[in-house]
């Protein structure tokens, strides 16, 4: 259920902001935000009124309350980040944001989790996420027209570097010649 709910989220997320940002440049941002979150508030009452939780026992640190004020943050700042660089650029900022965060909370067993200690496995993800960012916020172009049409070659070698597998030719099966960039 996990791997199929964290994909999930991340789409609302991303619909969530990108209707925030619209309502933020409206309203103006020190305004849609409180009334973002009064109508999550109304939500989740209606949700409660027709699926009551147990109610928890003992005190709770003060701190865990503190979830609110990253609420806050989160909506202004991703409001404001899709309204300026649009909804592809500011995702993958997030994304580079929240794997950066996670790895060093999974790391050191922030606020009392389990700790998943950093392996170089992480590297790899967070090097291409951080390589796709930066892809997504050039405007690559030609400086001029493109007179001749280049080939993509990729090889999967197995031992002994025999060719597995290949496919040559022009980006995107045929559908993107470099004389259209």
């Amino acid at each position: 259920m996990p791997y199929i709910l964290a994909p999930l989220g991340g789409a609302l997320i991303t619909g969530m902001n990108g209707i925030n940002s619209r309502f933020s440049e409206t309203a103006g941002y020190f305004l849609a935000v409180p009334v973002i979150h009064l109508a999550g508030l109304a939500t989740v009452t209606l949700v409660l009124l027709v699926r009551p939780e147990a109610q928890r026992t003992g005190r709770l640190p003060l701190f865990y309350y503190s979830g609110g004020v990253f609420g806050i943050l989160t909506v202004f700042s991703s409001s404001y980040s899709f309204a300026a660089l649009g909804a592809s650029f500011a995702v993958a900022l997030s994304l580079i944001g929240q794997a950066l965060f996670s790895i060093a909370a999974d790391a050191t067993g922030l606020l009392g989790r389990e700790r998943y200690p950093l392996t170089l496995r992480s590297l790899p993800g967070l090097i291409l996420s951080i390589a796709g960012a930066a892809i997504m916020a050039r405007d690559w172009k030609a400086d001029a027209p493109v007179a001749d049409d280049f080939f993509t070659f990729v090889h999967l070698l197995g031992a002994h570097e025999i060719v597995i597998a290949q496919r040559n030719g022009t980006p995107c099966m045929g559908g993107c010649p470099l004389r259209g960039w």
